[in-house]
């Protein structure tokens, strides 16, 4: 605002991907030794506290390589917590065990199951101003519930994906690069269904880049949802902005999408007022990771994160740095299939009170429904969605114009 004529203008200090450019001459050694000393720097920095902090410990690379490296940076025990699913084939805590076997932490653990997250859904939704982008938000509010009391300070791991290549589809990335220069040249509707043919199918007409970490069925959504056009924004925009395919990947992830993850941390952490540090999203750490080229921090061909494991091999058991990466999945299928726990919320889809039907047909609800129900294939993710939007829209005020039905 002009002090002299009280005019506003509007501009960004900063843009992240300003960075994104790699460096050539930089070789894997110097690559490592830069990488190291920047992300040491910035988990020193994250600690300034007046009132102490507890890290979130997950079990993965990131988290548990911020514990480590804060363990030997502060004079009493490091107040650890994780989440525990009982019974559940990719629960992590066999890896957690490993680092709470190597340092004296003081280590707590909340277990929670199909149940707690039904009954937290509709909180966490109305927390988030929003569907969860991702439905770790659940957990993660139960989560700093449980730490408050103990600091109001956390570390987490967010970001590290991003910036040093860390998700599934930077250890494919190449094929997926080739899926979309074949998916603009084949008439890909008349292609099977089936490999090696699915993956074209699912990203035709839209950026593989943008949308290459989208998992779920797009197309089945947009039959869901025929009238909703999508058009094109800040993944695409991000995406545009490069030409090669792998810093189009990474200049989505850290914008679009870590945006989404950066937001779900604050606002999850905030409802328990806890404060979240992200020590992985650092501008000064940023700035030498993006330097680094790609064919040392993404070399793809199955690696993931190969730069972050190098510097955390003198931190993290070596049974939990080269594990293949599960990341935060959950048996949703099994819990829409329960009615105590996330299947109570299916009736409300084709309900009088259904909020969804009045952007979509309540018989593509009530088919997406029945596709679950009788096991076909993917379908869980897709009623989950549908689950997500229709609980946040039941939190919504039935004066707005997102709908007239009364509010739940």
């Amino acid at each position: 605002i002009g002090l002299a004529d009280a005019a506003v203008r509007e501009r960004r200090f900063y843009d992240p991907l300003d960075t994104l450019h790699e460096d050539p001459t930089i070789g894997p050694d110097t690559a490592e030794e830069m990488a190291r000393a920047a992300v040491m720097d910035s988990i020193e920095a994250h600690l300034a506290s007046d009132v102490g902090y507890t890290v979130q410990l997950s079990g993965g690379v990131d988290s548990s390589l911020i514990a480590g490296v804060t363990e030997g940076l502060t004079d009493t025990p490091l107040r650890t917590f994780s989440l525990h699913l009982p019974g559940y084939e990719h629960d992590e805590r066999r890896w957690r065990d490993m680092l709470v076997e190597r340092y004296p932490f003081e280590h707590h653990e909340l277990t929670v199951d199909g149940r707690n997250f039904a009954d937290a859904l509709p909180r966490a939704n109305a927390h988030m101003e929003g569907p969860s982008p991702h439905l770790g938000c659940v957990f993660l509010m139960l989560l700093c519930d449980r730490l408050a009391a103990a600091s109001k300070v956390v570390l987490t791991g967010e970001g590290a994906d991003e910036f040093f290549g860390g998700y599934l589809r930077y250890s494919h990335w190449r094929k997926t690069a080739w899926q979309e220069r074949l998916g603009r040249l084949l008439p890909t509707s008349l292609l099977p269904d089936r490999w090696p043919f699915a993956g074209m199918r699912r990203l035709a007409g839209v950026d593989a880049a943008a949308f290459g970490g989208v998992y779920h069925d797009i197309g089945a959504m947009r039959a869901l949802f025929p009238e909703i056009v999508r058009a094109p924004g800040a993944r695409e925009a991000a995406s545009g902005r490069f030409d090669g395919f792998i810093d189009r990947l990474f200049a989505v992830d850290q914008t679009a999408y870590l945006e989404s993850l950066l937001v779900r941390q604050d606002k999850m952490a905030m409802a328990a007022s806890v404060e979240a540090r992200v020590p992985f999203v650092h501008l000064p750490l940023a700035r030498v990771l993006n330097r680094i080229p790609r064919k040392i921090l993404a070399p793809g061909r199955g690696e993931t994160k190969a730069v972050l494991k190098k510097i955390a091999e003198a931190f993290v058991p070596r049974d939990v740095l080269y594990r293949r990466k599960v990341g935060l999945r959950l048996p949703t299928d099994k819990w829409l299939a329960d009615d105590e726990a996330l299947g109570r919320y299916l009736p409300d889809l084709t309900g009088p009170r259904a909020r969804l039907v009045e952007h979509t047909d309540r018989r593509l609800l009530a088919s997406a429904v029945e596709d679950f129900r009788a096991g076909k294939p993917g379908s869980d993710q897709i009623v989950m969605q549908l689950v997500n939007l229709e609980t946040w829209l039941r939190h919504i005020p039935a004066a707005t114009t997102l709908g007239s039905v009364a509010a739940a």
